[in-house]
């Protein structure tokens, strides 16, 4: 089975089940580095897929909590290697699909063929790229359908009709689709649509329900 499809047999299974997949989200190295893959293993017992966070200094799609976690994750010196590393080690006691949440510089810094090779000897199942548009992402998911990982879409309910499109092509790659959230916004922001287009661009979200979603991301972290 190729790592992409465990995250899609996960997801169909709790549907299947009658539930909502459940996909925690765990900032690397955060609280204590040390702890890293024993708070994994905890996560991913009771998790249907977990969202592994590589931490940046400058996480700006993420709210005042990551930002937190990831400036605490960086001062005990968590990188992207030292995740591939940690993964390494602990591959065989995770039980459910890891997917890698990062910024692109890091993955830029380490080179897209590398973290695709790592990532495929670490266990990973895919990636998310939250500042990596559709339309630019080839040269990165390139080498990630090669090795049978996933490159999960992003699609708020801000997203216009014309660029939804896209994410629908993304159902034939590897891996489950797109990830929908549920509000296009950051923590704390309190009347999104308000600020940002109103009633038109929130109802779009039920004509995007199609898209396929295994659980909502973390938009309001």
């Amino acid at each position: 089975m190729q790592p992409h499809e465990t995250i899609r047999r996960a997801l169909r299974a709790a549907n299947e089940a009658g539930r909502v997949g459940l996909v925690p989200f765990l900032t690397a190295g955060y609280p204590e580095a040390d702890r890293f893959k024993d708070d994994l293993a905890t996560i991913a017992a009771v998790a249907d897929v977990v969202e592994v966070g590589v931490p940046f200094s400058d996480p700006m799609a993420d709210g005042m909590t990551i930002q937190r976690s990831s400036r605490g994750a960086l001062e005990q010196g968590v990188s992207l290697g030292w995740i591939f590393d940690r993964l390494e080690e602990a591959r065989g006691g995770i039980d459910a699909p890891v997917i890698l949440m990062s910024y692109l510089n890091p993955l830029l810094a380490h080179g897209y063929e590398r973290v695709a090779s790592r990532a495929l000897a670490a266990g990973v199942a895919g990636f998310i790229v939250p500042d990596l548009p559709w339309e630019e992402s080839e040269e990165f998911g390139a080498p990630l359908a090669e090795a049978g990982l996933a490159l999960v879409q992003l699609v708020t309910p801000a997203h216009h009709r014309r660029r939804v499109g896209p994410a629908r092509r993304y159902q034939r790659l590897p891996g489950p689709g797109a990830w929908r959230l549920g509000a296009a916004r950051v923590r704390r922001l309190r009347h999104p649509y308000r600020r940002t287009g109103g009633r038109g661009r929130a109802s779009r979200r039920w004509r995007h329900r199609r898209l396929r979603a295994g659980g909502s991301a973390g938009a309001g972290r």
